[in-house]
């Protein structure tokens, strides 16, 4: 090829042709459209994830309702023991079984503690250490490995309110827990 030279200093090759400024600013737009909508994706993902997960600072649901009922406990409350457990939880890791050992106790109304006490200790006893076993049988390793036990103690306050048709319940402590591996 030959280089030909002409008037005008732009053109120095009968290769290049000039650039059109409307083409140069089209691809310099396109750029900046897809910066825009790139930051604009990432904007809204970044909403998204503050407003559905849960803050750091302020814990889960399940802390905060055992907060509620922590800060419901007063001088008109009593603590009614139901009963003494021995579990074998099979699910929880698949190579080893765990050997559960606990007490559970849960704190109601004084007025209500006759009622209660009547319900789990003769009406409903059955069904209610059934309940309290198979919760912690099905418990995962997350749930047992929970420093207090929150969604434990929350699954066993409603699922024994529910038994006795009555919110009796208003916290349930654990006591004299031992997890032992066999």
């Amino acid at each position: 090829m030959t280089t030909e030279l002409t008037d005008d200093p732009e053109l120095t090759t009968e290769d290049e042709a000039p650039v059109e400024p409307s083409k140069r600013f089209s691809l310099g737009n396109k750029k900046i459209k897809i910066l825009v909508l790139l930051v604009l994706v990432m904007g809204l993902e970044g909403a998204a994830l503050y407003f559905f997960l849960p803050q750091a600072n302020s814990g889960s649901s399940q802390n905060s309702d055992e907060d509620q009922m922590e800060a419901q406990i007063d001088d008109n409350t009593i603590e009614v023991e139901i009963g003494k457990f021995i579990v074998t939880n099979n699910l929880a890791m698949k190579t080893v079984s765990m050997h559960l050992k606990f007490t559970v106790t849960a704190v109601v109304n004084q007025q209500s503690e006759n009622d209660f006490h009547q319900n789990v200790s003769n009406d409903h006893r059955a069904l209610v250490r059934q309940t309290v076993e198979n919760v912690w049988r099905n418990a995962n390793i997350g749930e047992l490995t929970e420093p207090n036990l929150h969604a434990i103690k929350f699954k066993l306050r409603e699922k024994i309110n529910q038994i006795l048709k009555q919110d009796y319940i208003r916290q349930v402590l654990v006591s004299d827990f031992t997890r032992t591996n066999i």
